[in-house]
C-alpha cells in the first residue's frame, strides 16, 4: 500500500477534516431521518430524504479515502539536517528553464501559494522528481501546458 508522508502539521489538519466529516455525517443522517418522517412516512418521491442519501454516501466515501490516509500516513517528526538530498521540510531552489525558484516541500496535502517561498506538497510536479535527489539533478517538468527542464541547484534547510 502506497505510503503518504505528513508534516506534524498537515497530519492535524486531515484529523481535524476527519472530525468535520464525521460531524458533517451526523447531521446528514439526523436530517435524513426527520426527513423520512415527512409526507406520511413515505422515503419514496421525497426529494429531500433522496438528497440526504445522496450527501451520506458521499460523505461516507470521502471518510473512508481519508481513514486510507491516516491508515498509510508517516508522519515527519522531524525536518533532515541533511542538505545534500531534498526531502520534506526543506527548500527546493531550482532552475526552470533559466528562471529561478524556489519552493518549500511539505507533506502530503500542504500548500500555501502565497508565502515565500510557496509551499508545495511533495507530490507537486515541480518538486516530486527531486525528492531524495541531489543538487545537479535534472529531470523534464510537464508545467503550465508545456514541458520544461528543470535542475536542482540548491537545497536549502529553514531556520
Amino acid at each position: 500500500m502506497e505510503k503518504f508522508y505528513f508534516t506534524k502539521e498537515g497530519f492535524a489538519r486531515i484529523l481535524d477534516e476527519r472530525e468535520r466529516v464525521i460531524k458533517k455525517l451526523r447531521d446528514a443522517q439526523f436530517q435524513k431521518g426527520e426527513a423520512s418522517e415527512t409526507g406520511g412516512n413515505q422515503w419514496h418521491d421525497n426529494f429531500a430524504f433522496e438528497d440526504l442519501c445522496r450527501q451520506e454516501d458521499q460523505l461516507n466515501n470521502q471518510l473512508g479515502k481519508i481513514g486510507e490516509l491516516i491508515k498509510n500516513a508517516l508522519v515527519f517528526e522531524e525536518v533532515s539536517e541533511d542538505l545534500t538530498h531534498l526531502s520534506i521540510g526543506q527548500i527546493a531552489v531550482l532552475d526552470v528553464d533559466g528562471t529561478r525558484k524556489e519552493f518549500f516541500v511539505g507533506g502530503y496535502g500542504d500548500s500555501d501559494m502565497k508565502t515565500f517561498p510557496q509551499v508545495v506538497s511533495y507530490l507537486a510536479p515541480m518538486v516530486k522528481p527531486f525528492i531524495g535527489m541531489s543538487i545537479g539533478a535534472e529531470a523534464e517538468v510537464f508545467v503550465a501546458g508545456s514541458c520544461k527542464t528543470v535542475t536542482l541547484i540548491g537545497i536549502r534547510g529553514v531556520k
